[in-house]
């Protein structure tokens, strides 16, 4: 899930006419539409706006955006644009990405696609469920990012690596049963990656994939694994991947 919080001068997905819903059509020219802190599914996206104010010359708010599937298409965060419409002589628009680049003395974040985690997955489609517990992103010298990259459109060039903290859970029946159709266990992985030795050693231990193998004498799959992406900063920090998919294992034992 992404979370999107912005304050974007200027901009905001809602109709100021006084006059709007004098006609009482609730989509007015064919625009769903929704109140002030409801959210619906726009371009693949679950968002809501929220906590509209005014500071000075520019409109603020809250945006809360995660993608509406998990695996999804939905538009990337610096395509979207948000306005004010309706009983405007001048319509306004501003980017998601940037929209707050000229406001220089308010306490704002900027909307940014930096990922703060993967949506849950559904397990009814493989037997399990997986979310993201830490996200930790770094530079190619080891130098971490803190959240004021978020803001920095420079941030993201060169080399660098993320460290994902990952949570795996489920039946541990509805699983067995499941790999027992499939013809093997699930495996884990995270993407791009580079081969050994990569930028970090602890991506060399932790590499990016995790067999999801749990004790089968439980009754609950509840595995934590660690995975890293490593790269060029923006396809390996902005844009990393992680999925599940079918394995043929093969497995030794000791004891009886």
């Amino acid at each position: 899930m992404r979370a999107l919080v912005a304050s974007l001068s200027a901009a905001v997905l809602v109709l100021t006419s006084a006059c709007s819903s004098d006609d009482g059509r609730a989509h007015p020219y064919g625009v769903q539409s929704a109140a002030m802190g409801q959210q619906q599914a726009v371009l693949g996206w679950n968002m809501g706006l929220s906590n509209l104010r005014f500071d000075g010359d520019y409109v603020l708010f809250d945006v809360d955006a995660s993608p509406t599937k998990a695996d999804g298409p939905h538009a990337k965060p610096e395509d979207l644009r948000f306005g004010l419409y309706g009983a405007l002589a001048h319509p306004l628009e501003a980017n998601a990405i940037g929209g707050c680049r000229d406001v220089t003395d308010l306490g704002i974040q900027p909307a940014a696609a930096y990922p703060v985690g993967v949506a849950q997955t559904n397990q009814n489609d493989t037997g399990l469920a997986l979310k993201t517990t830490s996200v930790d992103a770094f530079r190619a010298d080891g130098a971490q990012l803190d959240p004021t990259a978020l803001g920095d459109p420079n941030a993201f060039n060169g080399k660098g690596y993320m460290l994902l903290g990952l949570e795996i859970s489920g039946l541990a029946a509805r699983y067995r049963d499941d790999s027992a159709q499939r013809g093997g266990p699930m495996m884990v992985l995270a993407a791009p990656t580079v081969p050994a030795p990569g930028l970090s050693h602890a991506c060399d231990i932790y590499g990016a994939s995790q067999l999801v193998l749990p004790d089968a004498s439980l009754d609950a799959v509840a595995v934590r694994a660690s995975l890293c992406t490593q790269g060029d900063m923006n396809p390996a920090l902005l844009y990393a991947s992680v999925s599940l998919v079918g394995t043929h294992a093969a497995l030794w034992t000791t004891g009886d």
